[in-house]
């Protein structure tokens, strides 16, 4: 669990993607102690030095939530997270919306079972093909797991400064940034891969609770230039929820979507208190 900015202020737990830990970018810090708002992010089960939940929802992390709101006595909360965090965050606002206010969700994934719908399509061939391993040989996804993070244990930043000018233009992110998400993913996954492993189960699994019945103000947040998360799953979501708004912009990534709109999304958040 980590918290930062004004501990009287306004509440705002950010559910963090796949996979990452409970560690606040110092940028959004310094955005949120300008707010006065008191930002939270915490381990999934799995993570960092969170206990494994094996066979654990979507829906199930509302329980995580509602333990941290309770601890600090929280009454009001606004939601937001990013890729893999973005179903969570959406949960959040579905099933607690006595206590979450408002939510906002960059890159998120859509459900795996909704009808008529490509989960796959326009993502990068390797992806899709280490990806199904899920569903035809869990071990050998496992190993896809384990590879992964081995791969993310090794970066190193002159690794991740050459990946970032490897980047289009219109699609990159600050170094700070770019580090902090990889440091964050390594802090994650340091000890296995046993939250990734977990999000995965709930990504490909029921969520738990009907999009249908959101009553919660949401933004949905996408790039079009994104290739881990194609954009159509937003455009998905924001017909399956009611109360969604949804926002594609033209020229963002995958990690340059929350940097270059989270203050936007911010300010809506509060508006919403």
């Amino acid at each position: 669990m980590e918290s930062a900015g004004d501990p009287l202020g306004k509440a705002f737990l950010f559910h963090n993607g796949t996979p990452t830990s409970r560690k606040l970018y110092s940028g959004m810090v310094n955005e949120a102690l300008d707010r006065g708002i008191f930002l939270l992010c915490y381990d999934r089960p799995g993570y960092g030095g969170s206990t494994s939940h094996p066979g654990r929802t979507v829906g199930d992390s509302v329980q995580d939530v509602l333990t941290i709101t309770r601890h600090f006595g929280i009454e009001r909360l606004a939601v937001w997270g990013i890729s893999g965090g973005g179903p969570h965050t959406i949960a959040s606002a579905v099933l607690l919306p006595q206590l979450v206010c408002a939510a906002a969700s960059f890159a998120s994934l859509a459900p795996v079972t909704l009808s008529d719908f490509d989960y796959f399509q326009g993502m990068p061939e390797q992806k899709v093909e280490a990806r199904k391993l899920y569903f035809s040989d869990p071990e050998k996804f496992r190993q896809y797991l384990n590879k992964s993070r081995d791969d993310i244990q090794a970066a190193t930043n002159e690794f991740l400064a050459g990946k970032l000018r490897a980047m289009p233009q219109k699609e990159r992110v600050s170094q700070s940034f770019f580090e902090f998400s990889y440091q964050t993913m390594q802090i994650a996954i340091e000890k296995g891969i046993g939250g990734y492993w977990e999000d995965y189960q709930a990504f490909y699994s029921s969520w738990g609770f009907d999009l249908s019945s959101n009553r919660v103000p949401i933004q949905l947040w996408h790039g079009k230039k994104d290739s881990d998360v194609p954009f159509y799953h937003s455009e998905r979501l924001s017909k399956e929820i009611p109360n969604s708004e949804l926002h594609l912009t033209e020229t963002d990534g995958h990690f340059s979507i929350l940097e270059n709109n989270r203050v936007e999304a911010m300010e809506w958040l509060l508006r919403h208190f």
